[in-house]
C-alpha cells in the first residue's frame, strides 16, 4: 500500500492510518504501508515512528520521507493500492499520480473531487471510518477480478483528464463562459 503526502493530521488525518493498519494486519498480516511525504508542523517524524512502533506496526509502515521524481515512481510502481485519509483536498496530485500507474484507490468520501466523481477505480469510505478503510482494502486485495478492473478504471480516469483542453478551459474562465461541467 502507499500513501502520498503531506504528513499533516489536521487535514490529511495522518493519525488514521495507525487504526486503520491495525485492522487491516489482525485480517490481513502480509500487508505493508509505505508513507511518502513530508511531516509538517502538527507531528514530527520522531513523534509518528514512536506512534508506529507503540502500535506494534514497526514491521508494517515505512516513513519515508519525500521523494524525488524517479524515486516517487518506484514506490507507484511497487505499490498495490492507494490510500488516503483526507478530509479535504481541491486537486490531490497523488490519486492523479496513484491513478495513472494503474492503483485502485481506497479513500474518505471526497464525492466534489474529479478524479473520485464516477471513478469505478476508487472505493470512498465514510470519513473516519479506518475499518471501512480497511475492509475495503481488504475486498479488493482479495479479488483479482475486482482489482483489475479498478485499476483499468483509474488509467481510463486519467486518459479522461489528458483529453481537456486545459487552454480551453482558461480561456473560458477568462471570459467566463466555462460550460456547467467545470465551472
Amino acid at each position: 500500500l502507499i500513501w502520498v503526502g503531506r504528513a499533516h493530521q489536521d487535514t490529511k488525518r495522518i493519525f488514521d492510518l495507525i487504526p486503520f493498519m491495525k485492522e487491516l494486519v489482525r485480517n490481513s498480516p502480509q500487508v505493508h504501508l509505505s508513507i511518502v511525504g513530508p511531516f509538517t508542523w502538527d507531528i514530527s517524524e520522531a513523534d509518528y515512528r514512536k506512534r508506529i512502533k507503540d502500535a506494534g506496526l514497526g514491521d508494517y509502515v515505512s516513513l519515508v520521507g519525500p521523494k524525488t521524481h524517479s524515486e516517487l515512481i518506484e514506490y507507484y510502481e511497487n505499490s498495490d493500492i492507494a490510500i488516503s485519509t483526507s478530509i479535504i483536498e481541491g486537486f490531490p496530485i497523488s490519486l492523479i499520480e496513484a491513478s495513472n500507474f494503474g492503483l485502485p484507490i481506497v479513500m474518505y468520501e471526497l464525492p466534489w473531487l474529479w478524479i473520485a466523481e464516477r471513478n469505478k477505480g476508487v472505493t470512498g469510505v465514510p470519513q473516519g471510518d479506518y475499518a471501512s478503510l480497511a475492509q475495503a482494502v481488504i475486498k479488493i486485495s482479495k479479488n483479482p477480478e475486482l482489482y483489475r478492473s479498478m485499476s483499468q478504471a483509474a488509467v481510463e480516469k486519467i486518459e479522461e483528464l489528458k483529453s481537456v483542453d486545459f487552454l480551453q478551459l482558461y480561456d473560458g474562465l477568462i471570459k467566463n463562459s466555462l460550460s456547467d461541467k467545470y465551472s
